[in-house]
């Protein structure tokens, strides 16, 4: 616990029924941020899919929910983009985050 923070947010898988909220947190960081080279945020089913694909592969998705509003979503994803040995980063998976700045 840091600050209390682990009183504050509630940490669960992602369910289908969140990719509603997923995308609106999302969205905000493809069209405001630089954590993402999508240009336009993918539509709710889009996000659907996607989760979809995680959970087949068999890795996490969760979300964090803060005064019972999801506020921040987390999932990991195969490592394709780039070949592991021309990276300091060994690993076969990234951890992709993304949460609302109010949380």
């Amino acid at each position: 616990m840091v600050n209390g923070l682990s009183k504050s947010f509630r940490i669960r898988s992602a369910e289908l029924p969140d990719a509603t909220r997923i995308c609106a947190i999302y969205g905000f960081h493809v069209a405001d941020g630089a954590g993402t080279f999508e240009e336009v945020a993918p539509a709710a089913e889009e996000i659907r899919r996607r989760m979809e694909n995680v959970k087949v592969r068999g890795l996490p998705w969760h979300v964090a929910e803060a005064k019972g509003e999801l506020a921040a979503t987390a999932m990991q994803v195969p490592t394709t983009r780039v070949r592991l040995t021309d990276t300091p980063f060994r690993h076969r998976f990234t951890w992709i985050v993304t949460g609302t700045a109010g949380a």
